[in-house]
């Protein structure tokens, strides 16, 4: 079931299987809405420029919208990019020009510079071991067409400078209390960005990365995403168990709301993200 507004803010999210949930900011009030997709694949990530979107999950799943999230389409995958029956994309993120990247099992990386008419696998760079090899990398956040960070299981973080020929892997976030980090968010090129983690931690950073901070989170749980759109100035923080934390002064600080608790037993949202057309 779809519900649409043709005004106001919109935020995505995923609960477990196939639903993707639409959370629409009409004048005062907002609204819930689910829309269904032709797979039955746990879906784990979005990422929506300009009318755009795509969708990752497990099972080798990658979705494709053209019409700013009214339909889906299941994208085929290219086994000249590797073996990858059975693969999971935990992670997905797009730039305008049509640049883009997708992560997920097995520390794998594939890269777009046309908007996903083409793809290219890409060397992540982690060290060459059993216990790295095996890990996956649950989140991308392109933040130039240049410049962009992965992470994932086992303290990977992952970060290139040249579109992805090389990545780096990096020591840790710093102040980071959790072996996994589910997720690395910068808005823009402002160099303010976020991350989170398997404690409910939220860490945020003024420099591009060079530092992290940790700010007080309104969970215990683990949160999977987080957003912050500079314009509202709302901000959002989803995770297990149905923990929505949300922020009005620019991801600042973060708060418990929207019906959820840490104590409730919803389904886990695995990412959350805002487009700001209103979803028409």
């Amino acid at each position: 079931m779809v519900l649409k507004f043709s005004s106001g803010r919109t935020l995505w999210a995923f609960a477990a299987l196939s639903a993707i949930g639409r959370w629409v900011h009409a004048n005062t009030s907002w609204g819930w809405g689910y829309s269904s997709t032709s797979t039955t694949s746990t879906l784990y990530d979005i990422s929506l420029v300009d009318g755009a979107g795509w969708v990752v999950g497990a099972n080798n799943t990658r979705l494709r919208s053209l019409d700013g999230g009214r339909s889906w389409s299941a994208e085929p995958y290219d086994v000249s990019l590797g073996d990858c029956k059975g693969c999971a994309w935990h992670g997905v993120s797009f730039l305008q020009g049509g640049y883009g990247w997708v992560v997920g099992t097995s520390a794998r990386i594939l890269h777009t510079s046309d908007g996903g008419g083409t793809w290219e696998a890409q060397a992540s760079g982690v060290p060459d071991s059993a216990t790295h090899n095996t890990a996956t990398l649950l989140a991308v956040h392109a933040i130039t067409a240049s410049l962009a960070w992965a992470v994932g299981e086992r303290g990977i973080v992952l970060r290139t400078e040249d579109g992805g020929s090389t990545w780096t892997p990096l020591q840790d976030l710093g102040q980071a209390a959790w072996e996994t980090t589910h997720q690395v968010w910068f808005e823009g090129t402002r160099g303010v960005g976020w991350a989170v983690g398997g404690d409910g931690g939220i860490l945020q950073t003024s420099d591009i990365g060079q530092s992290w901070v940790r700010l007080a989170s309104c969970t215990e749980k683990a949160l999977h995403d987080i957003t912050v759109d500079f314009h509202s100035r709302f901000g959002f923080a989803v995770g297990s168990d149905g923990v929505i934390c949300w922020s009005s002064d620019g991801g600042e600080s973060f708060s418990s709301s929207l019906g959820s608790s840490d104590t409730s037993n919803g389904p886990s949202w695995y990412s959350v993200g805002v487009d700001n057309d209103g979803g028409s």
